[in-house]
């Protein structure tokens, strides 16, 4: 089944005139991963656009969409393991006993999550790749190294990363060891993960330069203008060349 992949991507890659790249290490992944004739531009993802220019009002709209008060604390969860996720619950409820803020995980993935808690709320939200809002509200990121953190880097936000298995490697496959260039939050237990989240840890100063070097090496042509580089570089060239 996996050499039936590998042919089906080769197959789908050999297709493709371009590929777009956030940073170095995507291109070099690219190039390892699809050993096809392609030009990489390495412009950012188009997607991404709205993760830099969305305003206060862009992030009050989105959390309307997940009925979230301005001051609620909005987590966005995405997990590609079939992790449990019963100390995310427990250590949001803690959260909320110690502060009397209302908890709401923005999940794509809703039956990972078989209890909540007092104070805590979940919403399931849309698997789309490309959807931003449920990242444009939220405060922070929990996830088992889902590649849609490489994304929500862009954003300059706290990532909780929760590997419980030290000797596992997330199922899908990164071309990146997280555990060493992770941005700044790496959680290997239950009774961690449980007090980061009841003592509100992601809101650590220190962190901060962590997560800035981990958007500079896995975003490094992000900067909100993607679609407009690629309108410039693809369509106007074509159009220049055919006239």
């Amino acid at each position: 089944p996996d050499a039936k992949l590998a042919a089906t991507d080769l197959a789908r890659a050999r297709r493709w005139d371009y590929v777009l790249s956030s940073s170095a290490v995507a291109s070099e992944a690219i190039h390892a991963a699809y050993p096809a004739h392609f030009r990489v531009l390495e412009i950012g993802q188009p997607a991404n656009d709205i993760l830099h220019r969305a305003s206060d009002l862009d992030a009050r709209r989105a959390r309307r969409g997940l009925d979230a008060d301005l001051d609620d604390l909005v987590v966005f969860h995405v997990a590609s393991e079939r992790t449990s996720w019963s100390p995310l619950v427990e250590g949001l409820t803690r959260f909320h006993q110690r502060t009397g803020r209302q908890c709401v995980v923005a999940t794509t993935t809703p039956a990972q999550i078989d209890a909540v808690g007092p104070g805590v709320r979940v919403v399931a939200v849309d698997e789309d790749p490309d959807s931003r809002d449920p990242m444009i509200a939220s405060d922070l990121m929990v996830t088992d190294a889902s590649p849609l953190m490489f994304d929500y880097a862009n954003l300059a936000r706290p990532i909780i990363t929760y590997l419980p298995d030290p000797q596992a490697a997330p199922r899908r496959e990164t071309y990146v060891d997280i555990r060493r260039d992770h941005p700044g939050l790496l959680v290997e237990s239950e009774t961690d993960l449980v007090e980061l989240l009841a003592r509100g840890g992601w809101d650590d100063p220190s962190i901060t330069p962590l997560i800035a070097r981990f958007r500079d090496r896995f975003a490094t042509f992000e900067d909100g203008t993607a679609a407009d580089r690629l309108i410039e570089l693809v369509f106007y060239d074509a159009i220049a060349k055919a006239s």
